[in-house]
């Protein structure tokens, strides 16, 4: 609690004269300045002073008031009333209301009031519900009817808190003419404030004549009297009495729009709106960064305070929230934090009818699969299996947990499913990534040449009053969404914020004393292009990449896209973009047939499937032709309702299907070298969860045969192209980025050998390419390993294109140095002769040179002489 010790003369305004608006649920308790000690009736003048303190009840202008509060008491007081207050807690004494069911049309009439004066006169509508459930819980506890609400006491005042108000208003339709309205808005938590304690009201001491003058603070803004109330003295003198003070828990946080609908998704380009909410008393904790939340609250305006002498003459205001109740998205089995409220969730699902019909439309495909997957990117052609990667990607794995030893507590364990996308420029990896995160219900794209490790996890900001606040970064806003990232190569240095969130599900932070683990379930998917514009695939993915092992074992799918010349792919190619640029707008698809009206719903059997099963997953995505594909706001409703209610499980099928090719795997990675990366439970868990999507995809709850084959072909797909060198053998061993690793060993092994038989460890370049060839390595990769062994130190440079081999017995240091100096005197004194030879042509060229000089010489003297 904070209380200035001084006060500013530009601050004593004629505050007495002006409205004072206190948050209700906590207002002061007058009588108890007063030296009241009982507990008022809430039937009496007390509970109404509690509630209004401006007017009594027996004044001429609150008849209305108190005839409207007497009804409200009778309905609260029925069977059906009873039942509203039966849900009030026993901590906090708040009654949740449900708007909707108020505004209904059957609704009791007094509720159906109340509803529509809400939304204009919100202040006095709270209050007048809170009065009348406070005086009828008193007249049920004196019944002994409800005894719980005997501990209502003024201290404890009875606030509604009301939920599910609608409509939402979008935070651009928040405008000047919104100031005092209850509204109800949308969006994600992107920065929360500490919890403080606003001063509420206290008692000033005249230094004069010592009487005391209670003062209530309107938006708790603290302000001294301007002069004292008695009649002989004028002192404006005043010492706070802080024994007196009343303080409510306050918290602040700001909320960033979604978007969620085509109008928001249009309005690219522009920077995200926010606001700010203020929470109070039982609110405070119901939600922390990265939550999709829902506020209901009043709009309230607060002038914006400039530096210096006439800082309060400012016409200048910013719109703020007060929030009257709050409701996070989410579920019970992913709880992100924080404390919950306890209240329905009012975050809105989509309709049930809009969602049924879009089922039944995609399950009554021939494929329903193959049509998502169309549906997902339909302006990219080609790469089907790993567009059918990312789709699996979206709909993700089904939750499940791990029970520890004791069985008291589980570990959760992670769902999504990580994608990463390596290739050349100018195929379509960038666009693909816009696709998906277009259509996932909770979708952020970022490019990693602009992203900060603040910016993908989270940032402590310092506000104006220097507390710290946290704000969310992509992983955490994209909580239990997709996070796209492009550019991953460009971001090496933010590599290290990935590992935690990709595996963890979780984002520690530890600065400026705050220190908390907010959740980051987000899948990513990412994409790269290789070092220098072109994939080698003599070189490991990541070689490639320039990144570290550790975050590549984090992606379940690892796709390389090459620009390989085909004559038919790119006439393939060449039409599709020809049909793209060339069709008219009035002939592209509109999404005809998803337009329709949903009570013009067919209710006929499903169409028989034609797609043959027996076909590979890659065939069946060629043949399937689609011209009507998915919106992508029905898609994102279709992927939003399969991962919230369906939840898949293996069947023994699938469950042989997934043993028997992990099993294969294993036993190729023991074949092979032993410095290879071991195949491990890891992927064996990366399997599961996309069989588990791959159902998902056609809200099956069973995983089938069928499922897991078309899963292990996608796997194949994924390792074949990024574990397979330049000669075409699969190799295990490069995915752990060690292929210069195991050329250089066996180089080193190569040069040892050949020393032992030359009995000499000193080789030239032609030598050493001599013995690499001998291996294998030609071309570039002999380049590079020169370089690799050389940094190393498995060779060092001893003169010009000359090496020595190091732990040779033949090199310095050895057994055999006597063999080693007459080697090297044999090589000096032969660099010596060739030395001195050079030196004699050069001295007789210069001889002949100057006797050619003396010769012309002699013959110009001899002419002279004539």
């Amino acid at each position: 609690m904070v209380i200035p010790g001084s006060t500013d003369p530009a601050d004593e305004n004629d505050f007495d004269n002006q409205t004072q608006r206190v948050h209700p649920s906590s207002r002061p308790n007058q009588e108890s300045q007063n030296g009241s000690s009982q507990h008022p009736s809430w039937n009496g003048p007390g509970g109404w002073e509690v509630y209004f303190p401006d007017q009594p009840e027996t004044h001429a202008s609150c008849a209305k008031r108190a005839q409207t509060v007497n009804n409200l008491k009778r309905f609260f007081l029925t069977d059906e009333g009873q039942s509203i207050l039966s849900a009030i807690p026993t901590v906090g004494f708040t009654l949740p209301l449900d708007y909707a069911t108020m505004s209904e049309t059957n609704a009791p009439p007094q509720l159906s009031t109340v509803a529509k004066e809400l939304q204009l006169h919100p202040d006095e509508t709270l209050a007048t519900l809170g009065l009348a459930a406070a005086r009828a819980a008193e007249l049920l506890a004196a019944a002994s009817i409800q005894p719980v609400h005997l501990a209502i006491t003024r201290e404890n005042r009875l606030w509604p808190r009301l939920y599910n108000f609608n409509p939402l208003t979008a935070l651009r339709g928040l405008r000047g003419n919104s100031v005092g309205r209850f509204v109800a808005v949308r969006g994600t938590v992107v920065r929360v404030s500490n919890i403080r304690q606003q001063l509420v009201s206290i008692q000033f001491e005249c230094a004069r004549c010592s009487e005391n003058q209670f003062r209530v603070f309107a938006d708790y803004k603290y302000s001294v009297p301007t002069r004292c109330t008695t009649d002989k003295c004028r002192s404006k003198s005043f010492q706070p009495i802080r024994d007196t003070a009343e303080t409510v828990d306050w918290q602040k946080i700001r909320i960033q729009e979604l978007k969620e609908t085509e109008d928001d998704l249009q309005e690219e380009g522009r920077m995200p709106r926010t606001i700010d909410a203020e929470l109070f008393s039982d609110l405070i904790d119901t939600c922390i960064p990265g939550d999709v939340v829902t506020i209901c609250g009043i709009v309230r305006i607060l002038t914006v305070q400039k530096a210096g002498f006439n800082r309060n003459a400012n016409c200048l205001y910013y719109i703020y929230i007060e929030a009257n109740s709050t409701a996070t998205s989410r579920s019970k089995d992913n709880v992100s934090g924080g404390s919950s409220s306890g209240v329905p969730n009012a975050v809105e699902e989509p309709e049930v009818l809009a969602i049924h019909r879009v089922i039944r439309e995609v399950i009554q495909e021939k494929d329903p699969f193959s049509f998502l997957v169309h549906s997902a990117a339909p302006s990219i052609y080609g790469h089907e299996l790993v567009k059918a990667g990312m789709v699996l990607s979206l709909f993700g794995g089904s939750p499940k947990e791990r029970i520890g030893p004791t069985g008291s507590e589980s570990v959760a364990i992670r769902r999504d499913i990580h994608c990463l996308l390596v290739g050349d420029p100018g195929l379509g990896k960038s666009q693909m990534l816009k696709s998906v995160a277009n259509v996932a219900p909770r979708g952020v794209y970022v490019c990693g040449n602009s992203t900060s490790t603040a910016g993908l996890t989270v940032t402590v900001v310092r506000e104006a009053t220097g507390d710290f606040a946290l704000e969310a970064g992509a992983l955490v806003l994209g909580d239990r969404g997709v996070c796209c990232i492009d550019e991953f190569d460009k971001m090496r240095a933010e590599h290290g914020a990935l590992l935690e969130a990709m595996e963890q599900q979780s984002v520690s932070v530890a600065k400026a004393g705050l220190i908390c683990n907010l959740s980051a379930r987000t899948t990513v998917i990412a994409a790269a292009n290789p070092v220098g514009g072109h994939y080698d695939r003599s070189r490991t993915v990541c070689e490639n990449l320039k990144i570290a092992l550790p975050l590549l074992s984090r992606f379940d799918l690892v796709f390389i896209l090459m620009d390989k010349a085909d004559a038919a792919r790119d006439r393939f190619i060449s039409e599709h973009v020809m049909k793209v640029f060339g069709m008219r707008t009035s002939e592209r698809s509109n999404g005809g047939r998803w337009r329709e009206d949903v009570s013009s719903t067919a209710q006929g059997e499903p169409s028989v499937r034609i797609a043959d099963e027996d076909l590979p997953l890659a065939q069946r995505l060629r043949n399937m032709k689609v011209t009507d594909p998915l919106p992508p706001s029905l898609f994102r409703e279709y992927v939003q309702y399969a991962r919230t209610h369906v939840h898949a499980e293996l069947s023994e099928g699938a469950k042989e299907e997934l043993q028997e090719f992990y099993l294969h795997l294993r036993k190729t990675s023991q074949e092979q070298a032993a410095d290879t990366t071991p195949i491990t439970t890891r992927q064996l868990e990366s399997l599961i969860r996309l069989s588990e999507a791959r159902a998902r995809a056609e809200m099956r709850t069973v995983v089938t045969r069928q499922d897991a084959r078309d899963v292990i072909e996608i796997m194949r797909e994924s390792m074949i192209e990024a574990l397979t060198d330049e000669t075409g053998v699969l190799d295990l061993g490069r995915a752990s980025g060690m292929s210069r690793h195991k050329d250089a060993k066996r180089f080193v092994a190569a040069l040892h050998a050949e020393a032992k038989r030359k009995r000499e460890a000193l080789f030239d370049r032609r030598g050493l390419k001599a013995v690499a060839e001998r291996i294998g390595i030609e071309g570039e990769r002999f380049e590079r390993l020169i370089e690799t062994v050389n940094h190393q130190g498995y060779i060092v440079k001893k003169g010009v294109r000359l090496w020595e081999v190091q732990g040779s017995s033949f090199a310095d240091g050895g057994n055999n140095s006597q063999a080693r100096t007459n080697t090297v005197w044999r090589r000096t004194q032969r660099a010596m002769t060739q030395t001195q030879d050079l030196s004699q042509h050069s001295i007789a060229r210069r001889y002949r040179g100057r006797e050619s000089f003396n010769f012309m010489n002699r013959t110009l003297d001899d002419d002279d002489d004539d």
